[in-house]
C-alpha cells in the first residue's frame, strides 16, 4: 500500500512556482522599496507609516521593516520632530530617477518588466 504525502506538506494550489501568490506575481524587495519611495516623493513630506503601508498594500509590520532598509541605505529618513513620520532623502530620488529609468529599457522587450515574466496569453472563450 503507498505511503500517503506527509500532512505537513501540502501543495501550493498555485503550482510550484513560488513568486506567484493568490494575487499574481509577487513583487521583488526592489519593487517594494521603490513603490515605498515612489508613494513619500508623491506625498512631498513627511507620511506616516500606517498611510504608507495602505498605498503600498503591505502590512505595517513589514513596512516598517521595509523603511529600517532605506533608512540604513540613505533612501528615506525620519521626517520632522516624530519619529513615526518619513520622508525621501536626495538619494532617494536619485534611486527613483534611475529605477525609472532601468525599468523603461525593459518595457519595450515583449511587455517585460522588471520582476515580471512574460506570460501567456489565455485563449479567447467562444461567446455562448
Amino acid at each position: 500500500m503507498p505511503e500517503d504525502p506527509s500532512p505537513l506538506l501540502v501543495r501550493s494550489p498555485y503550482g510550484e512556482d513560488q513568486t506567484v501568490g493568490p494575487l499574481g506575481p509577487r513583487r521583488s524587495p526592489v519593487e517594494l522599496y521603490a513603490e515605498i519611495l515612489e508613494v513619500l516623493r508623491r506625498r512631498a513630506g513627511p507620511c506616516r507609516v500606517t498611510r504608507l503601508s495602505y498605498a503600498v498594500g503591505m502590512p505595517v509590520d513589514r513596512t516598517r521593516r521595509a523603511l529600517a532598509v532605506l533608512v540604513r541605505l540613505g533612501l528615506a529618513a525620519p521626517g520632522g520632530n516624530e519619529v513615526t513620520t518619513w520622508h525621501l532623502t536626495p538619494r532617494g530620488y536619485e534611486f527613483l530617477q534611475t529605477y525609472g529609468k532601468l525599468r523603461s529599457y525593459f518595457e519595450p522587450v515583449e511587455g517585460y518588466v522588471l520582476g515580471d515574466e512574460p506570460r501567456p496569453r489565455s485563449p479567447k472563450r467562444p461567446s455562448s
